[in-house]
């Protein structure tokens, strides 16, 4: 099964990285007249128009045609700390439609502005060293937003947050616990994982609990 089409859970806290997880918010570089092969690492953008994210292109005041293909490019710095660990790009809301490159290879494309989506970048990168993220975004005339016009104007754009984060390559992806109970034959507790490895197991050590129970004097 393709692993692109989960969405990791964003970590709390790793052991030997202090900051997990890294906003990519703040200043890009927008082409408001795409260029050719606007994806190349090596494509001089000195010329492109600084954005902020998130944002709508068209309330920056940039003319948005439908089913053109506009790029935002920045730079990342990926840290020392995520060496021997997965990294990913977390897309909050790009509309409609968004491709994704890392040092001019493409990573993944994804449709649907309203919901959010990781990017793996983890073969492309090196920690320690910066990275050219260049996403592609399109206002598909079929979509919501030209669909029925309900906005009054295009919103194409990174619409959401933006970051990076990393994770260990062995974890836990997710977890889920219910119990029940019957005063007579006792309790059940199941466990629903998912592993980031189909390789992993998982050893579960359940401890019993004593639990004591309290009263309250009632006063009169």
């Amino acid at each position: 099964m393709d692993r692109r089409q989960f969405i990791e859970s964003l970590p709390m806290s790793i052991h030997g990285i202090q900051n997990a997880i890294v906003s990519l918010t703040g200043t890009w570089l927008f082409a408001p007249l795409p260029p050719a092969e606007f994806w190349k690492q090596d494509l001089d953008a000195s010329k492109w128009s600084p954005i902020e994210v998130p944002s709508e292109l068209a309330m920056l005041g940039f003319d948005i045609s439908p089913d053109v293909e506009y790029p935002c490019r920045r730079t990342l710095q990926i840290p020392n700390e995520f060496a021997n660990h997965r990294i990913f790009v977390r897309f909050d809301g790009v509309y409609s439609r968004a491709r994704v490159w890392v040092n001019g290879v493409f990573v993944r494309a994804h449709s649907g502005g309203f919901t959010s989506w990781d990017a793996e970048i983890t073969d492309h990168v090196r920690a320690g060293a910066s990275a050219q993220l260049v996403v592609g975004i399109t206002d598909q005339s079929d979509d919501i937003s030209q669909g029925s016009y309900y906005a009054k104007h295009s919103i194409a754009g990174m619409i959401r947050d933006v970051r990076m984060f990393a994770v260990p390559k062995t974890h836990l992806g997710d977890l889920a616990v219910t119990a029940s109970f019957d005063r007579d034959q006792g309790g059940t507790i199941s466990l629903k994982t998912t592993l980031s490895s189909p390789d992993c197991a998982l050893l579960c050590e359940i401890r019993p609990v004593k639990l004591c129970r309290s009263s309250r004097r009632q006063s009169r």
